[in-house]
């Protein structure tokens, strides 16, 4: 490092070491806020110039618009005031051509500018062809502008201006556009708003002479009338379904309202139609009507207005009277020349005369008045609603054969159409001079098919009732069979128990006697061993018995079912 620049720093760290903290703070904080304000001209220089998107003064409508229009596109934009708005002087094209898209480019601004610089031999011709060039030159910049445009060539053939209006031939322009790479097509939106802008730039020019093709011959359409016929389509299908909407709804309001008075399928709304007259009129009226001397008076119930004379009012009058007296005057014919009057006439003529005219004009007028309508865009010009009302059928009772109902037919009577009718005319508003028609007729409903449900759900329930009748006496002749068993079964079961009781009376008879022999000794008899045992058994089946006749009974019931 050279010694100087060694001296310098030396001296500058001497002199930053003597100062205090304050200082230090204070001299650093400086050297910040140059700093930043050496970036922030920096940052503000390389900023765009700041220009006028239109020369001319915008209106509050258009200048609300197009500011709206330029926060969607997300470009940056300054106003003054309501009339005039400020853009990048880069972005400047690209927003014009944006805003004539959508049609957004205001009244009498043009897309040319003519040059500031004229030279003092100028020719009109000169002139001509620098306007031709400049509008050329200016519509080609603005239109390669756009991001999907390439190129573009415009060739516009403007007339010589000439005297006689009816032989002015009309401005044309041919457009022709080289689209960027990968865009094969553009939309008909983007042609709408090429179109737009050069008729707007181009004076005396009309949409319909514009012709905008691609480097290929390819014409491209904006929405021509193909369109305009699909969306009449469009409309015409909007019209019909808001037809059908209104025509469900006044369905729905007089099923809901005839339901509660008469049942579901006595009601049939046949076709509830309405005829619409989509045109919009516009008409004025001149009215003239009679003047009034007392108007009428809704509250009398007798017709209480009086007209002025003639049903006029005088506006003015004017009157003359003439009256002359004294001697006549004939004419005699030209000066210089004889009179033609006979003799005898002309000894008559310059009698006494006396003439009286009177003249009264007076100026009479009706009651005037001049309309101006613009009617909706839709009239109702006729309603028609047709209603079928069908009659009752009366049970009177079951047929013989019980094969089904006996059945009446009860129609409606003649008032109760009559008053029906009435009621639809009121709810619809019914004007017999508007083409209305509300027809309520009675029609028999063919209801074979539900007078067959009806029989055969009765023929059922009778079988039902006769199976239900058999099968009561089936079960009361079973249960009766049933209980005459039990008692049959318990009287023979009870006699044969008296049986069984009195042949053990009998036998506990003869063992009794039998042993009653053996004890006296009567007669000696020796026994063997089987009879021994026989008789023990016996004695034990005695004392048994004695003891416990009921079971020794149940114990020979048993023994005799054995046997049997």
């Amino acid at each position: 490092m050279p010694e100087s620049l060694q001296r310098i720093l030396n001296q500058i760290t001497e002199f930053w070491n003597g100062l205090d903290n304050i200082k230090k703070i204070t001299i650093g904080a400086v050297i910040a806020v140059t700093i930043i304000a050496f970036f922030a001209m920096g940052n503000y220089s390389q900023k765009p110039e700041m220009i006028r998107l239109y020369d001319t003064d915008l209106s509050p409508q258009e200048y609300a618009s197009i500011s709206e229009s330029l926060d969607a596109m997300g470009y940056d934009w300054s106003g003054s005031g309501t009339s005039t708005i400020y853009v990048s002087s880069t972005d400047r094209q690209e927003i014009i051509t944006k805003l004539a898209q959508d049609n957004l480019i205001p009244v009498g601004v043009e897309g040319w500018e003519i040059f500031n610089m004229s030279r003092w031999d100028e020719t009109t011709f000169d002139k001509d062809v620098k306007l031709h060039r400049a509008i050329k030159g200016s519509l080609e910049k603005m239109l390669m502008s756009l991001e999907f445009v390439k190129k573009a060539n415009v060739e516009l053939a403007i007339p010589k201006s000439n005297n006689f209006l009816t032989d002015r031939d009309p401005v044309k322009a041919s457009v022709m556009l080289i689209l960027e790479p990968g865009q094969e097509n553009i939309s008909r939106k983007q042609v709408l708003g090429i179109k737009n802008l050069i008729y707007r730039a181009v004076p005396k020019l009309k949409r319909e002479d514009i012709t905008i093709t691609d480097q290929y011959g390819k014409q491209f359409m904006e929405p021509d009338e193909i369109d305009q016929a699909q969306r009449e389509l469009d409309l015409v299908d909007r019209k019909k379904q808001f037809e059908e909407q209104i025509r469900k709804k006044w369905t729905e309001e007089l099923k809901g309202s005839l339901h509660e008075f008469y049942e579901e399928d006595r009601i049939s709304i046949v076709r509830v139609a309405l005829d619409v007259n989509w045109d919009k009129v516009s008409e004025e009226q001149h009215l003239v009507s009679p003047v009034e001397a007392t108007p009428e008076n809704p509250e009398t119930p007798y017709p209480d207005r009086e007209l002025m004379p003639n049903g006029t009012l005088v506006l003015s009058e004017n009157a003359r009277q003439e009256r002359f007296r004294g001697n006549g005057f004939t004419p005699g014919g030209p000066t210089g020349t004889e009179s033609q009057l006979p003799p005898g006439y002309r000894d008559q003529d310059y009698q006494r005369s006396e003439y009286g005219n009177n003249d009264v004009i007076r100026n009479y007028d009706y009651n005037r008045t001049d309309k101006k309508i613009e009617r909706q865009p839709w009239e109702e010009k006729a309603r028609s609603v047709a209603v079928m009302v069908d009659g009752i059928w009366l049970r009177k009772g079951v047929k013989e054969d019980g094969s089904g109902y006996i059945r009446e037919y009860q129609a409606p009577t003649e008032e109760e159409l009559k008053t029906l009718e009435n009621l639809l005319k009121a709810s619809l508003l019914y004007k017999r001079s508007r083409g209305d028609q509300i027809v309520v007729e009675h029609l028999q409903k063919d209801r074979s098919a539900e007078h067959e449900a009806e029989d055969a759900a009765l023929r059922q329930k009778l079988m039902i009732q006769r199976l239900l009748i058999v099968s009561a006496v089936a079960l009361a002749a079973f249960i009766l069979i049933y209980l005459l068993y039990r008692a049959i079964k318990k009287e023979i079961a009870r006699r044969r128990r008296l049986r069984e009781e009195e042949l053990a009376a009998q036998q506990q008879l003869m063992r009794e006697a039998a042993l009653r022999v053996a004890d006296e000794g009567a007669a000696e008899v020796e026994l063997s061993v089987d009879e021994k045992a026989r008789r023990e058994m016996l004695e034990n089946a005695i004392n048994l018995a004695r003891e416990k006749p009921d079971q020794v009974a149940k114990l020979l019931r048993t023994w005799l079912s054995e046997e049997t």
